[in-house]
């Protein structure tokens, strides 16, 4: 919470930033490895980092939203006079905001603390509605139902209107008052409701490699030696497996190449992927994950220089720190640039 409200008093684009990173994280998860937040105790890999910290922050900043700002700061400041010096749990944060929020919250906390997964929201349809130029949505839910409010951003030729909308079926319909007629609709562009991304949202990021199971590992114009293996141990908490960085790379595991600059490219081209992007600034190590959805691919490419000082396996745990970014620049002094591919929230057009 405290790292979260450092960004909205920043800006609401960096809260958002900060939000859509949390289900980012939670999208790298690798399948059967998410735990109940219920049992969360403490940070020890990507997938306890992912619920203990970015759902249970995703969980505070949706009950602010049900119960508003002046009873959730209330709920934290009782909650730390009651508790403080003791030992408390998530039923006692419960009956805290149920008093200054003055309502039942057992369905809301069950839903947050005791189930998995995450729902797919698609809105399946969207027509104006003749008579009065108002706006209907039909969405959906790809899960046993979750209780949710969801923002909605309507666009029309002239303005952007906000609503929100509470979803509590597998699949609803709800009538918008636009004040004129529409012309696109987008479901929570904002990210601030715990759910599965879809593609546009979740361009790839070194968390992927990170929380794998496995990584195959490849290195390019210099022979394979234990550091390289010993980076990619380092790097990820899945099992490190080196590969001939000739061969057609068959399968689905995640692959970690290293390589000179000049190796990198070509073997990107030789594979017909995309090139290093001019978003990447120069350095002497440059690290990217490759933007093509069909198969995680880290480049690690280095100068000269950087071959024979830089300490691969000491690199390799320096970048668990970057995981929610797709590329990160270490410069000769060690400072380092890192970044990300663009996110795009699809639009739904409305049919004239």
């Amino acid at each position: 919470m405290a790292d979260y409200a450092y960004r909205e008093d920043d800006s609401a684009e960096s809260a958002a930033q900060m939000r859509h990173g949390w289900l980012r994280d939670y999208a790298a998860l690798p399948a059967g490895s998410e735990q109940p937040l219920s049992t969360f105790r403490g940070r020890h890999r990507a997938a306890s980092a992912a619920i203990g910290y970015g759902k249970a922050a995703m969980m505070f900043h949706a009950l602010r939203a049900r119960l508003g700002e002046d009873a959730f700061r209330d709920g934290v400041r009782k909650f730390w006079e009651t508790y403080k010096f003791k030992t408390a749990n998530f039923d006692n944060l419960r009956q805290v905001f149920e008093e200054t929020g003055e309502q039942p919250l057992v369905e809301f906390f069950d839903q947050w603390l005791d189930r998995t997964g995450a729902p797919m929201l698609d809105i399946t349809s969207a027509r104006t509605i003749e008579e009065d130029a108002g706006l209907e949505v039909h969405i959906s839910q790809d899960a046993e139902p979750y209780s949710l409010s969801i923002p909605l951003k309507v666009f029309s030729r002239a303005q952007e209107q906000d609503f929100r909308i509470e979803l509590s079926q597998p699949d609803q319909s709800f009538r918008l008052a636009t004040r004129e007629a529409a012309t696109a609709v987008q479901v929570d562009p904002g990210f601030e409701v715990w759910r599965k991304l879809v593609p546009g949202e979740a361009p790839p990021i070194l968390r992927d490699l990170i929380a794998a199971e496995q990584i195959l590992v490849a290195t390019v114009d210099r022979k394979p030696d234990e550091t390289v293996l010993a980076f990619a141990q380092e790097f990820g908490e899945g099992i490190a497996k080196e590969i001939d960085a000739g061969s057609e790379l068959d399968g689905d595991a995640p692959v970690l190449v290293v390589s000179s600059k000049a190796g990198s490219a070509d073997f990107l081209e030789r594979l017909s992927l995309s090139p290093r992007s001019e978003e990447l600034p120069a350095g002497q190590v440059e690290v990217w994950i490759v933007p093509d959805y069909s198969r995680k691919i880290v480049m690690v490419a280095l100068d000269p220089e950087a071959v024979a000082n830089q300490d691969l396996p000491k690199l390799g745990r320096r970048l668990r720190h970057f995981g929610r970014y797709a590329w990160v620049s270490f410069s000769k002094d060690g400072t380092a640039e890192r970044g990300s591919w663009v996110v795009n929230t699809p639009r739904v057009t409305i049919p004239k």
